[in-house]
């Protein structure tokens, strides 16, 4: 993925599992699917960021993705929530 992955999937059938418990997991095959990131996210601007510090309080972390929602629906882009 050229912009970096947005999310990784795995799966186990009924017959991996089988495979894995049978061979002792020496074999243990899985599916596997990867969501690549899209190209916008590399153009967001300090407006499109909520920053948030690491030791937030919950109360302020569900006000920041709050806010993150209500900006996002209004501007029609999306939207970042940054701790540091």
């Amino acid at each position: 993925c050229s912009n970096g992955v947005a999310r990784v999937e795995t799966r186990h059938s009924f017959l991996n599992m089988l495979a894995s418990a049978i061979t002792f997991s020496i074999y243990s095959p899985m599916e596997i699917t990867v969501t690549c990131a899209s190209s916008s996210a590399d153009n967001y601007t300090e407006e499109d960021t909520i920053e948030l510090a690491k030791n937030s309080s919950q109360e302020n972390v569900i006000n920041a993705f709050s806010k993150a929602i209500e900006l996002s629906a209004n501007t029609e882009k999306a939207t970042y929530v940054s701790f540091k």
